[in-house]
């Protein structure tokens, strides 16, 4: 699994956010704009991972309703919502990928090279 794709999973199961934006992002999903500026992902990185979850089915797309969108005078939002599988695999995803970087993170902090030509 890629960064990219785990940082998309990040957003999309709100994690690192608070209690509330959390239950709001799982309930109602964000749209891709707001996916975009929340990854800070550019378009042609976040939709083709957002696409490959999409067809793994861990992620759901839906379009807004008409009114909401004619209402606020925009054109409609295609939201993004983890699925309840994508859910519970992306947590182990993300669970791993953090010990992954704690373990590697460990591992290079214990290192001490010495300066080019030096002799140890």
């Amino acid at each position: 699994m890629t960064e990219h794709t785990l940082t998309v999973l990040r957003a999309l199961t709100g994690r690192g956010t608070d209690a509330e934006r959390r239950a709001a992002t799982l309930a109602d999903g964000i749209y891709g704009l707001e996916l975009a500026r929340l990854t800070g992902l550019p378009n042609g990185t976040l939709f083709p991972a957002l696409e490959r979850l999409v067809q793994c089915g861990w992620v759901e797309r839906y379009w807004e309703k008409d009114e909401i969108a004619e209402a606020d005078g925009r054109p409609r939002r295609r939201y993004y919502r983890i699925t309840s599988k994508g859910a519970e695999l992306a947590a182990s995803a993300l669970d791993t990928a953090t010990v992954s970087a704690h373990a590697a993170k460990r591992t290079t902090s214990t290192l001490k090279p010495g300066l080019a030509g030096d002799a140890q």
